[in-house]
């Protein structure tokens, strides 16, 4: 069956959006069967009896689909060494995840597993190797340094997105809208990035299957679970490291940060927040940032919309950057921190102003 490349890309948009959407109505009952339901208390928001492993929904849709697409569309999805090593360290995560939303996995055992998956990817090619901005004469080599940098990020991000997992659709939203950016900028290097262009289609589509519960009124009627948002946080930490026409990353690391600036902002507050009050940094707290924004006023929902609102306009601007490149990208990327650093900062500011107004 020969299909243009437009055909094949709607097939993988609205095929695992319909599995995943079947899974995860699946995994709702099997969850509401066997009583697996989400903790309420600590620095959860929700209340009721809520499913929490939905990530086993569009994980296992993903999976499907991919071989569905493989197999149907020979040359669509090349399996390559690199390919392989994404997978095996896609399900290490995946796997380790579920066990937490299982078992409640001790901290440092996860952190040990989201460093193997780390150097499993960055051993196979997918690295951090420098910073360069050539209108201005920078050009750092990181050498020897590009594999730890690597596997420090990917684990830095699992951990970041799955600490923004904190209302319903957040992860997820957040998830879709980078995956149109890394399809553009993947989609824009074909045919050397077929494999990845439609990965990231069929995960974006499978995430909109799981978000037709998720978003759902009044209120979630499944969430992802660790197992979910550790997979996806493991996903976005790789996408910028695949290699492009020249050899080195798709996304240089100073792009990669300001993709990722709003869930690793939000780590680095509730790192500093824990340190400061001399408490365990694995301790969770009501403080990041869907939190702030709800305790100044802000509706769930409402606070979603804030969230993704400035996560696409950062998208939009850091994905032009990457392809115009030049002065005008470090303008942009300079720009970007500082409407981030301001708005972490008018956030924290108001939320201070009504903790102290509720205290007279």
């Amino acid at each position: 069956m020969q299909l243009t490349n437009m055909q094949l890309i709607i097939f993988a948009m609205l095929i695992p959006c319909a599995i995943s959407a079947f899974f995860v109505y699946l995994v709702i009952l099997f969850a509401k069967r066997h009583n697996l339901y989400d903790d309420v208390g600590g620095r959860k928001i929700h209340s009721g009896k809520i499913p929490r492993l939905g990530g086993i929904g569009f994980f296992s849709a993903f999976v499907l689909s991919i071989f569905i697409i493989y197999f149907k569309f020979p040359g669509s999805i090349v399996i390559t060494r690199q390919f392989t090593a994404i997978i095996i360290g896609g399900l290490l995560i995946f796997f380790m995840g579920l066990w937490d939303d299982l078992k409640n996995w001790r901290a440092i055992y996860k952190l040990i597993v989201q460093l193997i998956a780390g150097c499993i990817v960055a051993y196979a090619g997918f690295r951090f190797t420098r910073i360069s901005f050539a209108p201005v004469g920078l050009f750092i080599s990181f050498g020897i340094f590009a594999y730890p940098i690597t596997v420090l990020w990917i684990a830095g991000v699992t951990n970041a997105v799955n600490l923004m997992d904190g209302i319903d659709g957040q992860v997820g939203c957040l998830s879709v809208s980078l995956l149109i950016s890394y399809i553009v900028l993947f989609f824009k290097d074909l045919p050397p990035h077929f494999s990845m262009t439609y990965t990231c289609i069929i995960l974006a589509a499978t995430l909109i299957g799981f978000l037709f519960f998720n978003l759902s009124r009044p209120h979630a009627k499944v969430f992802m679970g660790d197992a979910g948002s550790q997979f996806l946080g493991f996903v976005l930490a790789v996408l910028p490291l695949v290699p492009n026409n020249a050899g080195s990353e798709t996304v240089a690391i100073p792009f990669a940060i300001i993709f990722m600036m709003l869930p690793i902002f939000d780590m680095i507050a509730a790192i500093w927040r824990r340190l400061r009050d001399k408490k365990p940094i694995r301790e969770g707290d009501r403080m990041h940032l869907h939190h702030k924004l709800m305790l100044i006023g802000y509706s769930p929902r409402g606070a979603l919309v804030t969230v993704m609102i400035l996560q696409i306009i950062i998208d939009i601007f850091v994905t032009l950057a990457i392809i115009l490149q030049g002065l005008m990208a470090l303008v942009t990327l300079i720009g970007l921190l500082l409407v981030g650093i301001l708005f972490f900062t008018l956030i924290h500011c108001e939320k201070e102003k009504h903790l102290k107004s509720d205290s007279f």
